[in-house]
């Protein structure tokens, strides 16, 4: 499951401040992929090109944040289809579940 990130990038991004400033680093990421994983989702159902684009790209300044590459990928492709959709929402909690063990600086293979 940590293979999906770039385990050295995202080390580098919480080593780079003090706890508590990572902390709030942690809970801003959080929440920013939840959030703009669904208003991308959202403008998927609604057909609307311009969220779906914006949605799109803000994902993909998170995802290389963090060398989210899996979830970059999935950001990119159709996701017209319900299994599309459901694949990148698990893929989105697998992604903040890797960054947060990360940041929490649980050792991992």
């Amino acid at each position: 499951m940590l293979s999906m990130i770039d385990q050295d990038v995202t080390r580098a991004q919480f080593a780079a401040f003090p706890p508590d400033i990572s902390a709030r680093l942690l809970a801003a990421a959080e929440a920013d992929i939840v959030n703009w994983s669904g208003q991308l989702l959202f403008a998927w159902s609604s057909a609307d090109g311009e969220a779906i684009s914006r949605a799109r790209h803000a994902l993909k300044g998170l995802c290389g944040n963090f060398g989210a590459t899996h979830l970059l990928d999935m950001v990119g492709s159709d996701l017209s289809a319900p299994e599309d959709r459901d694949a990148l929402l698990k893929l989105r909690e697998a992604t903040i579940h890797a960054i947060r063990m990360i940041a929490l600086g649980i050792s991992v293979p």
